[in-house]
Parts: C-alpha cells; structure tokens; sequence
C-alpha cells in the first residue's frame, strides 16, 4: 500500500549516505537502478537497461527510494513512469510525467505536503530533485541526493516555499498521506511499549541517542517538525511512530482512549476507513478497542484500532457504534 509516512520514513533513513568513492557520482541507488528494469529501453525487438550509476544522482535517489519502499510495479504507477523508454533519469522528463498526468504544479499553485517530489531550477532550467519530509508555514524540509559536503550525499535542506530556487513539486497519489499538524502543546502522547521509541537531545535523528521510552503516558510541551519534546524525562521523540499514540479529538472522541462496541449484532473492523474495504473480522458487542486515529470522511466518523490497525465507523449516519 503507497503511503507518504512510508516514503518520508525511508529518505529520513537515508540521511548521511555517500557516494562511494566520494566524487565519483556511484551510490546504492544508482546501483540498485542498475540491477532493474527501470530505466528500461527499447527499439524494436532490442530491449536494454541504460545504466545511470556514476553520472548525477538526484533523480536516482528519489526513483531508487519510491521503488525500495512500494516495489517497481507500484512505483511504476505512482511516479507516472513508462514501462519502456522511461527517461526519468532526467530532471526535467521525471517532473513531465508527473505533468502530463495532471500531477505536477509549480509552487504557485501548489501547497507541498510530505512525500511530494520537489523540483529545483537555475537558468538553464530544471535541474535538481528530492523528496519533501515537512512543511511549515514558511518553509518545506526535504531529503535529497547528490548534495550536501561536495554534492556527495544525502542530505536534509530546508528552504523557504517562495524560494526562486523551487520550480514546483510532482504529486503522487497516496492510499494515506503522513499525518500533518499536532495539537498545541502541551498535549498527551502514550507510548505502547517500552524500549522501542528513542530519545535524542534535540528535534534532529541525528542528535544525541538519550536512550529509549518507558511503557506509559507522556507530555509534549514543544514541537519542531515531527519531534516533540518531553516534559517528565529530557529529550526529544519523533512523533511519526507506530509506538505511539497522540491525543487528538474529533466529534467527540480522543485519540488513546477506550471505547465499547455498542451494535447487538457486532462491528466491521476493516482494512481502509470505507465501507467498501475488505473486512479484517467483526468484533462482537462489548469489545474494548483503543483509539490510534480519527478521520472524517463524508461527514462519517472513521476510528482507527490500536495492534490491528484496522478501522471501524465510530460515527456512522447519525449513529454511534463505539461509545
């Protein structure tokens, strides 16, 4: 399933990597790319892979990073790409796929979101790429190869949304974009089991390893992109973390709090907030369920459960199944 967090999560992870040896322009990605049928060519009954590994590496990165998380196929489809003949390699062919599926914006008419691919340009037009991780108010933080120290590496760059710099962004189309906006803090984050979510001394995956999380509920009392910082212990955690849950409200229900099965006949808990998803089982009248997520769709309100991370309607045309 294509999700945003997926894809942020994976470029976050990639931060520091280089080239090897350093100003050669080869990398993993590229290497990887190499290995694939993606930049797939074909003339006639002649089929070949052109090679990029060793030559400029931002679109290599950003391809290489879609492909590792969701498959070639998936992301094939969610990048616009052709199977044969993909020319994606260049900055400006990956940004006019993106176009000509009606996906692709200049930043006029385009407020980023996580997982969107940015675009850059200078005065001979598109000329780099990366993948957006955060937007501010002001500002959109990427993750980008073939940059940082030399060009040599991914690196973390935050720019601001007018810069001249950006040309605009390619959109793909997620089944669940990243969670965007926390509540103000002080709020309440639980933390579901111990040892799993780490402390650092500052709001950077990079800063100082405080250690980890105990098994319990927590306040944040300030927040910088997707870290949070702790009151009760020092450090900071990054909120974007299946082991956690953060207190959030909607039509009268609150993330990290239990609430009943109220249908005498039961209640669907599904794969997607729809009543069209599969079924993943029913959950019997009575059953104690924990609320990770909320979403309103269609005036419905749609809870998201605690360790199976299925989806149940809690607010379902004017009637209440979770209570």
């Amino acid at each position: 399933m294509a999700t945003a967090r997926a894809i942020v999560d994976y470029a976050i992870s990639q931060i520091g990597t280089a080239e090897n040896p350093l100003g050669s322009n080869k990398q993993k990605y590229g290497a990887l790319l190499d290995t694939l049928p993606w930049y797939l060519y074909k003339d006639g009954s002649k089929t070949w892979i052109h090679k990029v590994n060793g030559f400029d590496w931002c679109t290599q990165f950003v391809d290489a990073s879609f492909i590792t998380v969701l498959g070639i196929d998936e992301a094939r489809k969610i990048l616009y790409r052709p199977q044969y003949n993909n020319y994606g390699c260049v900055v400006r062919h990956a940004y006019n796929y993106f176009k000509a599926a009606g996906r692709g914006y200049t930043k006029a008419d385009h407020d980023p979101a996580p997982g969107d691919v940015i675009y850059f340009q200078n005065s001979e037009g598109l000329s780099h790429t990366g993948i957006v991780i955060e937007v501010t108010d002001t500002s959109v933080i990427t993750v980008e190869g073939n940059t940082g120290r030399g060009s040599n590496y991914v690196a973390k760059k935050t720019y601001r949304k007018t810069s001249d710099y950006i040309y605009g962004y390619g959109c793909p189309v997620y089944s669940e974009p990243v969670p965007t906006g926390y509540p103000d803090p002080p709020f309440k984050v639980t933390c579901l089991k111990s040892g799993i979510t780490g402390r650092r001394a500052d709001h950077w995956s990079s800063s100082q390893y405080l250690g980890t999380l105990d098994k319990g509920t927590y306040t944040i009392i300030q927040v910088s992109g997707d870290f949070g910082k702790l009151k009760e212990v020092p450090g900071w955690i990054y909120l974007i973390d299946d082991n956690l849950v953060i207190e959030r409200s909607l039509d009268g229900y609150t993330v990290g709090k239990k609430y009943k099965v109220v249908p005498s006949d039961g209640l669907n808990l599904r794969t997607e907030p729809s009543t069209k998803a599969d079924i993943i089982k029913l959950m019997p009248k009575g059953t104690i369920v924990l609320c990770r997520c909320l979403k309103m769709i269609d005036g419905n309100t749609w809870m998201q459960i605690v360790d199976c991370e299925g989806w149940c309607a809690a607010h379902y045309n004017g009637d209440r199944y979770v209570k």
